[in-house]
């Protein structure tokens, strides 16, 4: 492949490497924050796939002040991407196929989803989760915030780590809305749970499993919370 030298606009040349950094986060997850994508290896890979030639010199002080104000960039525009949408799709998976519904205790049955759905539906967005190179840029990334607060840069992160979040909890939440809740005890059994508070607690405790890997105790914390119909 040939090398390509053209001269290039700053917001062209921080597309191009931003895109190349997301790209090796993607496939090579995120090592530990400090470790996470260098602009060397990002400059490589545009090179290497793209036969594009970019120099240290075009980069630092012109668009990025350094490695790590680089890294924060590429971290937030990776996180800010992540939807949900393949934990959300192995919930569906399981929750669409409901199993007959155990007998309630006058020995009657119906339709409907089984009462283990909601633990199954946990085992497979824990499992989904455990694989998902996604979900773990997002959770390291978050702990990373967590560790070393405060700077504005920082918050940036943060605010791409909470947008993935509320997308997560809603691609949770669209996966859970075909299950009815029992009443809520607190409303006097005159309204069912909320499913947004559902999807928020599932998403909670899915981070908790991630980090534990006790997704059993996990899920019967879940089920506990939100007994269904």
């Amino acid at each position: 492949m040939s090398r390509e030298t053209t001269r290039r606009s700053r917001d062209e040349t921080a597309r191009l490497v931003r895109e190349a950094a997301v790209r090796l986060l993607e496939r090579d997850g995120l090592q530990g924050f400090a470790n996470s994508v260098r602009l060397d290896d990002a400059l490589a890979l545009l090179l290497d796939d793209d036969g594009i030639r970019l120099t240290h010199g075009s980069i630092y002080g012109r668009i990025w002040a350094d490695q790590r104000d680089f890294q924060l960039d590429v971290v937030a525009t990776a996180v800010a991407r992540y939807d949900g949408s393949d934990i959300g799709d192995a919930m569906t998976a399981v929750l669409s196929n409901p199993s007959p519904v155990d007998p309630a205790p006058d020995g009657s049955t119906g339709e409907g989803v089984a009462p283990t759905a909601l633990a199954l539906a946990f085992s497979s967005a824990a499992d989904t989760a455990t694989r998902s190179r996604m979900w773990n840029l997002w959770l390291g990334a978050s702990a990373a915030v967590v560790s070393t607060p405060g700077t504005e840069d920082d918050e940036r992160l943060a605010a791409a780590l909470g947008s993935a979040r509320a997308a997560v909890t809603d691609s949770v939440a669209s996966a859970l809305s075909g299950l009815v809740l029992a009443p809520d005890p607190q409303l006097g059994g005159r309204g069912a749970v909320d499913p947004a508070v559902l999807a928020r607690f599932f998403v909670t405790l899915l981070i908790g499993a991630s980090v534990t890997l006790d997704v059993a105790e996990t899920s019967r914390v879940l089920v506990a919370a939100f007994p269904l119909a």
